[in-house]
């Protein structure tokens, strides 16, 4: 899955455990689907290319954390893997 984080366009990999990428951030972008309370997707509208995922963590003390610019064609993937 092609998306932005901060700004920078790059290519996420979800698994059954977490989603992340490792290698052009330091610290990396990991989020444990554990530790995950709520998945909250922002700007689904049909007609825009694309939409942002914010992630909202068990301990509302931490950030969230969001991945911006998702094509719109991997809503439904990532909704099947979230369930």
């Amino acid at each position: 899955m092609c998306c932005a984080i901060n700004g920078m366009g790059i290519l996420i990999r979800i698994n059954d455990v977490c989603i992340g990428f490792l290698l052009c951030f330091k610290p990396p972008f990991v989020v444990v689907l554990d530790e995950v309370e709520l998945v909250h997707f922002e700007r689904v509208h049909f007609q825009l290319k694309n939409f942002d995922m914010v992630f909202i963590m068990k301990d509302y003390s931490k950030k969230t954390q969001s991945i911006q610019a998702i094509p719109m064609a991997e809503l439904d993937p990532i909704k099947n893997w979230l369930k």
